[in-house]
């Protein structure tokens, strides 16, 4: 039980030593999506572009790129709203501004909302 102590107050001590540093949204460089995910994007042109179109190149989003299984977009992109698989909207003016950013039918004929 001592060691056990011991190897616990080491690391809450490294923990604390090393501390972490908060992450600020200004500091964030991409949002990670999951492609599974993700239906289209509407960007400020106007345009629906799917995600199916950027995964095969026939079609770019500046601000975006494809990794593996997931969509990494800049906070700088442009990029209206996001259309999930589940019919939920993304609102990435919203979600910047710290509004409710998420709405999709409830079964209640509500708006359900989350924030990023």
């Amino acid at each position: 039980m001592k060691l056990l102590n011991s190897v616990v107050s080491v690391s809450v001590s490294v923990i604390l030593t090393l501390g972490v540093a908060p992450v600020l949204a200004s500091d964030i460089q991409y949002i990670a999506f999951s492609t599974e995910k993700v239906l289209d994007l509407k960007t400020t042109g106007g345009d629906v572009v799917t995600i199916d179109e950027i995964k095969d190149g026939f079609s770019q989003v500046a601000g975006t790129k494809i990794v593996g299984s997931k969509l990494l977009m800049k906070k700088s992109a442009p990029v209206v709203n996001m259309k999930l698989f589940n019919g939920a909207i993304v609102d990435f003016k919203a979600a910047y501004s710290g509004q409710s950013v998420m709405g999709g039918d409830m079964g209640g004929g509500g708006k359900g909302g989350a924030k990023l």
